[in-house]
C-alpha cells in the first residue's frame, strides 16, 4: 500500500526533534514472496531488528478432491505438496536463525 504524497510532506516538513518524533515509530513490512530469483537479496533485510512472520500454506497437506473423492489416496499424493511447504518452512526458519538469530519469530498458518 502507498502513502499518500500529502501524508508524506507533512512528514517532512515537521522539525527535527520535535516530542512527536519522539513517540513515532517506524514500521517497514516486506513481503518475500519466495521466488529463488530473489534468494540472494534476503539476507540484506533480515536483521536482529524485526519480527519475523513465517507463513505456511495448510491446504497444501490436504489430498486434492479428485483424489478424494475417487478414493485414490497414496502417500505421495497427500504430502508431496505439503512437503514442498514444510520444506520452504524449515528453509526460512534457517535463513532467519542464521542471519537474524535474536529476533522473535511467529510461524502462521493460513
Amino acid at each position: 500500500k502507498r502513502m499518500p504524497v500529502d501524508l508524506i510532506a507533512r512528514r517532512l516538513s515537521e522539525p527535527a526533534g520535535s516530542s512527536e518524533e519522539e513517540d513515532s515509530m517506524v514500521l517497514e513490512t516486506y513481503d518475500f514472496g519466495g521466488q529463488e530469483l530473489y534468494y540472494a537479496m534476503h539476507h540484506l533485510f533480515l536483521t536482529d531488528f524485526g519480527i519475523y512472520l513465517a507463513c505456511l500454506d495448510l491446504s497444501t497437506f490436504q489430498a486434492r478432491p479428485a483424489e478424494a473423492a475417487s478414493g485414490d489416496l497414496t502417500e505421495d499424493t497427500c504430502t508431496s505438496a505439503g512437503e514442498h511447504s514444510w520444506e520452504a518452512l524449515e528453509w526460512w526458519l534457517a535463513s532467519i536463525s542464521i542471519n537474524a538469530p535474536n529476533s522473535p519469530v511467529a510461524i502462521v498458518g493460513t
